[in-house]
């Protein structure tokens, strides 16, 4: 009798793919904030393509509308550097966006000085915020010392619409005035000729008592 043979099939257990750094640099982490394995030197941004805002490796470029990101890139190469590359480690990345956010409003802000004279209030404002980013890290003494410029100005004189309307009020305060003068000029005079009536009187009774008191009994 032949032996039968059993051929016994070895259990393959599933491969687990692991996934290379390349591609966990690429993954988005939340909200379409990506890793960033690559340090960025901004010598070798080129031009808008090119330009990607990184910090603390991790890229938040989807963070910011195309409009303000390319403010950014702007004020970034009037620097020739990255505006956040010296903000202080471990920051939450919130904040890390409103600061950079701040950054570009503000220049945006001082852009539009052309168009809307804004209120020295609003320069002051300025300032006090940028002292602030300052103290986070970001590079903004450049908008610290335009700030400045714009405080130093001398008060810009008043449009002569408003001027006239200024005029107009007071024209109409000083009518409204010389109307209760003339009313109180009036008063006055009524009562000077009761004063004179009234000393008439007095002077005819002190008359006719004095008859009165020397009449033969």
């Amino acid at each position: 009798e032949e032996e039968s043979s059993i051929d016994v099939k070895s259990e393959e257990k599933p491969k687990v793919a692991q996934s290379d750094s390349s591609n966990l640099a690429s993954e988005s982490i939340t909200d379409g904030i990506k890793f960033s394995d690559t340090a960025i030197d901004f010598d070798d941004v080129k031009d808008f393509s090119s330009f990607s805002i990184i910090v603390d490796g991790l890229a938040i470029d989807c963070e910011f509308p195309d409009q303000q990101r390319e403010t950014y890139y702007e004020l970034c190469c009037a620097q020739k550097s990255f505006l956040h590359k010296d903000l202080l480690k471990g920051l939450n990345i919130t904040l890390v966006v409103g600061a950079i956010m701040e950054t570009i409003d503000i220049a945006e802000g001082i852009r539009a000085c052309k168009a809307r004279v804004p209120s020295r209030k609003d320069f002051v404002v300025w300032k006090k915020n940028l002292q602030a980013l300052k103290l986070l890290g970001m590079n903004v003494d450049f908008l610290l010392k335009r700030v400045d410029g714009l405080l130093s100005l001398p008060a810009r004189p008043r449009a002569p619409a408003e001027v006239k309307l200024e005029r107009a009020r007071t024209v109409a305060k000083i009518k409204e005035v010389e109307s209760r003068i003339s009313s109180v000029k009036d008063t006055l005079e009524e009562i000077d000729v009761e004063m004179e009536e009234m000393e008439s009187s007095a002077k005819i009774v002190d008359e006719m008592m004095q008859l009165l008191a020397t009449a033969p009994w």
